[in-house]
């Protein structure tokens, strides 16, 4: 019995949490990238939810229907219109974006993980979401 328990305590919990995410560009210059993402209590006034399971990968769910043409073409490389005609998006992040630690509290993100790395991030679209999965460092 002491066995199964250890290992179910071993078994990673999965995290969710709601919050309202700029695309204006790291440091807010209006470029490509994550400017900003702070923790919101509204399901109706978030516009995206972050995923994380205690390992080196964080998954940003964005909700489309939420978004401006600009934050898409921000996000995508694209408007609304011309998306749907696309395969194979990705989001730049052209320098790593640090963690704020509500969210890294909130998400239990450990101390030694503080931004997502610089990249090139495979877009997956649903009807719904956007969904990128980031590294984190």
């Amino acid at each position: 019995m002491a066995l199964l328990c250890q290992a179910q305590s071993d078994t990673p919990i999965t995290k969710e949490v709601l919050a309202n995410t700029s695309f204006n560009g790291i440091h807010c210059r209006g470029d490509r990238g994550i400017c900003s993402s702070a923790i919101e209590t509204k399901s109706s006034a978030a516009n995206s939810h972050f995923l994380y399971n205690g390992g080196t990968l964080i998954q940003l769910f964005i909700e489309r229907s939420k978004l401006s043409n600009d934050e898409t073409k921000k996000i995508t490389g694209y408007s609304k219109t011309e998306l749907e005609d696309q395969t194979n998006l990705y989001y730049i992040i052209d320098d790593k974006f640090i963690l704020p630690p509500a969210l890294k509290e909130a998400l239990d993100i450990s101390n030694e993980k503080k931004s997502i790395k610089k990249g090139r991030y495979l877009i997956n679209t649903t009807e719904e979401n956007f969904i990128i999965t980031f590294n984190i460092e």
